[in-house]
């Protein structure tokens, strides 16, 4: 039966998802690397039989379809299909615009101008042409202009990069608070709503949820985050927190308060498979972040000059880098794991913990 196999393969991915079978999440980053591969694939052999002639008889009648279904026909059906929906105005434009069309699109194509080139149709080499000067035009036009526009509508999560802290305690909270002063978009996550309250009430954005959970990790990908810092008390967790996350963030993006350094051994150590990026020197430990808080230590949003951005990186100013941000553009996490160090650009803001006894400054 023609379709069966379509509909095989549906009904048994809807089960496999419903079976809650362990080690899923491998299983379709290997779905998303077979979908690449063969939609290329696809794309090679459905184009094999477009010639020169055919792509040079691109009339004026396939672009005016082209603009009709790019301008009319997407925007209409969008519109009338989302009458008495809860979308904004906004949102049922943004459907209306963005819709690239695709290898479905191609494959229909290749099919029907076959069957109608076989049942002597006038113009049925055309169809081939005509469909994949759509799907090239959406894809271009809607590829550059889908940011920008989500930008424009105000539809984005954050216009600027964001991080997100893993591990409500004195010190954790104190460096979000810091990174919120400055205008730098923060999330602070943890499973206990009571120790959220400090940054809750300071204004900073939390979130009670266990990220090792699905509606943990959901939910922390529906709001503004592009770098993670895992700084609970547990390595272990931590490093689960980091390995868990890296496709979500990159593995680049992800880091966590140092193990120790015994733990960082290549060899004998926490395998990096299995850890984020260390967050600043590797004894800085979450017993020393600690300690250092609870001797009067506080983290502080320094904006570099000329005059100290020497100073802020000499060990006598007393001050422990861990963030370089550039205001609305880039966010620095310091770590020994990264070559070269960060460097302090005048114009930057440099966060770290400062001793109580010497507020920051130039010599």
């Amino acid at each position: 039966m023609d379709g069966a196999g379509l509909i095989a393969s549906t009904v048994f991915g809807m089960a496999l998802v419903n079976l809650r079978i362990p080690g899923m999440t491998e299983i379709q980053r290997m779905k998303e690397a077979l979908v690449v591969l063969i939609v290329s694939i696809l794309f090679i052999m459905l184009t094999a039989d477009l010639t020169r002639s055919e792509l040079a008889g691109l009339s004026w009648s396939i672009g005016a379809l082209t603009l009709a279904v790019l301008f009319v026909v997407r925007p209409l059906g969008i519109w009338l299909a989302t009458i008495g929906s809860s979308l904004s105005r906004a949102e049922r434009l943004f459907m209306g615009w963005i819709a690239p069309r695709g290898i479905v699109a191609a494959a229909v194509a290749g099919a029907a101008g076959i069957r109608l080139q076989d049942a002597g149709y006038p113009g049925a080499s055309q169809v081939m042409p005509a469909v994949f000067a759509v799907i090239a035009s959406t894809m271009i036009l809607h590829g550059f202009s889908l940011i920008p526009l989500g930008r424009r509508l105000h539809l984005t999560l954050s216009n600027q990069p964001a991080l997100a802290i893993v591990g409500a305690n004195d010190w954790s909270t104190q460096l979000a608070m810091a990174v919120h002063a400055v205008g730098t978009p923060v999330l602070l996550v943890d499973s206990s709503l009571s120790d959220l309250r400090a940054a809750e009430r300071a204004g900073v954005p939390v979130l009670c949820a266990e990220v090792l959970s699905e509606e943990g990790t959901e939910n922390l990908e529906e709001r503004p985050a592009d770098y993670l810092i895992s700084a609970t008390p547990d390595a272990i967790y931590n490093g689960l927190v980091c390995a868990h996350l890296a496709p979500h963030f990159g593995r680049q993006r992800v880091y966590q308060v140092s193990p120790g350094i015994a733990r960082l051994d290549q060899y004998r150590g926490f395998s990096r498979e299995a850890r984020g990026k260390v967050l600043g020197q590797p004894a800085w430990n979450f017993t020393v972040l600690e300690a250092l808080v609870s001797q009067g230590w506080h983290f502080v949003a320094i904006e570099v000059s000329e005059d100290n951005q020497d100073y802020l990186l000499s060990e006598s100013s007393h001050f422990l880098l861990f963030l370089v941000l550039q205001k609305g553009a880039g966010i620095t996490i310091v770590s020994a794991e990264d070559e070269p160090q960060p460097t302090l650009t005048p114009g930057y803001v440099a966060i770290g913990l400062v001793a109580p006894e010497q507020i920051a400054k130039p010599a």
